[in-house]
């Protein structure tokens, strides 16, 4: 047994560092309330995690919507112009407890850190909330297609970094996001309620408190093999 050392830190996006997932909510309705209807929490749980394209077919299904491919093309992307509005009304108040502490902590000790989200907006949303010059590494929709549980977002963030998968500690607050970096062989620590992030080597309720001693501490107590 030793204790894992890291070289660098890789978040993950929605979830960990802000919460859009609200916005998505939000743009989602507006297009429910045009076909007379209103989107509810319960199915709102239903579209997180997939595609913008999936998400749209079954809100189309609930309102017994028959799209052709350019009305789906339209709505998707009138739903993204949509989240953008909210996205670009974004300031540092929309950044979690204690994250941008833990960032500026990880930039004062040289600690490379590295942002790997499904996002096609992840730049434009760190720069609204002022983090965006804390990444030295940004993985993004834009970087690689596939989506979570593939690793690809995450392999390419740590090339990008010049390192290997064992020397990465990942923070993810999704199942799919947890199972992605421990199939290429990362440390992960889970942000949010641990029944749901069972996969997690460790798992944190969120950044309020949390530092570089913290994460030492739960690096030591992790048995590595």
């Amino acid at each position: 047994m030793h204790t894992m050392k890291y070289k660098a830190i890789i978040f993950d996006l929605d979830g960990v560092i802000v919460n859009t997932a609200h916005f998505h909510y939000l743009a989602w309705n507006r297009l429910a309330q045009l076909w007379g209807g209103q989107i509810t929490e319960e199915q709102n749980e239903e579209l997180k995690g997939i595609t913008r394209m999936r998400s749209l077919e079954i809100i189309a299904a609930w309102y017994h919507k028959s799209l052709s491919e350019q009305e789906k093309i339209m709505h998707a992307r009138d739903k993204n112009d949509w989240y953008l509005e909210y996205v670009d009304m974004m300031d540092e108040s929309d950044i979690l407890p204690g994250v941008k502490i833990f960032l500026q902590e990880l930039k004062e000790n040289k600690v490379p850190v590295a942002l790997a989200s499904a996002s096609k907006n992840a730049e434009r949303v760190l720069k609204h909330i002022n983090l965006f010059d804390f990444f030295d590494v940004i993985a993004d929709g834009n970087s690689v297609y596939e989506s979570k549980p593939d690793p690809a977002i995450f392999s390419f963030a740590i090339k990008q970094l010049g390192l290997q998968p064992a020397d990465c500690v990942v923070f993810e607050d999704a199942p799919a996001g947890l199972e992605a970096a421990l199939a290429i062989g990362c440390t992960t620590i889970g942000v949010g309620q641990p029944d749901s992030l069972i996969k997690a080597h460790y798992v944190i309720p969120d950044f309020t408190h949390f530092n570089l001693n913290a994460l030492t501490t739960i690096l030591a107590s992790i048995k590595s093999v």
